[in-house]
């Protein structure tokens, strides 16, 4: 798996405010685990080069203490996935091209 760009890392974090605030809303997280999962998300999401594979290990532990984050984990992993899914799909690409490419006789 790749890095993730800051600019994803920005877009998650907006992502996981939003989970947060409407879990306050609908009374399934508590202000307390809110807090908590807010210096969570600052500790871990801070650092530069995460890949996609340690984001959604973050997530995943995030989900498994505070369910309201699911949702965010469940995206950000289908998205991890389909850039997975992508890049083996363009080296599959290759290798056919390569072995379909006529061969120069000497």
């Amino acid at each position: 798996m790749q890095p993730v760009t800051a600019q994803e890392i920005e877009a998650l974090k907006r992502q996981l405010v939003e989970c947060m605030a409407s879990a306050l809303e609908e009374g399934i997280i508590e202000v307390e685990d809110s807090k908590k999962s807010a210096q969570f998300i600052l500790d871990n999401l801070s650092s530069p080069n995460l890949s996609e594979q340690q984001i959604v290990a973050l997530l995943t532990t995030m989900s498994a203490q505070w369910p309201a984050y699911e949702s965010a984990r469940k995206a950000f992993q289908s998205r991890a996935m389909k850039t997975e899914d992508t890049g083996k799909i363009e080296e599959l690409k290759q290798r056919l091209q390569a072995l379909t490419a006529p061969t120069v006789s000497s």
